[in-house]
């Protein structure tokens, strides 16, 4: 008995975060729609102002300093755009639905 108890509260949990979901779903296609354009543009516009060092590190990436590792990253999401869109897209999109969940700044602050 103690067992369906818990199902039953974990179910009700679920669905809970399932109706949270859907009603906040206007945000999270927003702002994942706003990141993935930034994604593109911002690769494409920066990816072109990399120099030859930054676009292929002779010693590697982590040799670079700060900017040019930055700038190596938007030359590798302008070569693989379509699946550094979809990373970006799923990290905006999650960081939204969990952050509203969980509100991590209320639990560290109180």
């Amino acid at each position: 008995m103690k067992f369906i108890l818990i199902n039953k509260y974990i179910i009700i949990y679920l669905i809970h975060i399932y109706i949270y979901m859907m009603l906040n779903l206007n945000k999270v296609y927003n702002a994942t729609i706003v990141a993935v354009i930034l994604n593109v543009a911002l690769s494409k516009v920066l990816g072109k102002l990399a120099t030859a060092d930054e676009s292929k590190p002779p010693n590697g990436a982590a040799s670079l300093s700060l900017k040019g590792q930055f700038m190596h990253m938007m030359v590798h999401h302008q070569q693989v755009l379509l699946t550094s869109s979809f990373i970006v897209g799923l990290v905006v999109a999650l960081s939204i639905l969990l952050g509203d969940h969980f509100k991590p700044v209320d639990m560290i602050f109180q």
